[in-house]
């Protein structure tokens, strides 16, 4: 990896093997001027999932996106969704 860069809360960005990768959020993407709107629907339907995506370019154009997610988190959230709240006395 050459000239690796990590702009704090955004991405990171580096050559491997020649190739110019980004890895990040889409606010960081639009800001070097990479457009994201191809994928913007499956990232939000993976952020829906309680899911954290990252985009990745490859040579300055979107190549795709993947997703962090904590399953366990997830069983949680949705059990907690069907939980009623107790009266307090």
């Amino acid at each position: 990896m050459e000239g690796f860069d990590s702009p704090t809360g955004k991405g990171a960005a580096g050559k491997v093997d020649g190739k110019s990768i980004v890895l990040g959020n889409a606010k960081y993407f639009a800001s070097i001027g990479i457009e994201t709107a191809a994928l913007d629907g499956e990232a939000e339907r993976l952020r829906a999932d309680g899911a954290t995506v990252i985009n990745m370019a490859i040579d300055g154009r979107l190549a795709g996106l993947f997703a962090i997610a904590d399953p366990s988190n997830h069983r949680r959230r949705r059990r907690c969704g069907r939980c009623k709240p107790r009266a307090s006395g």
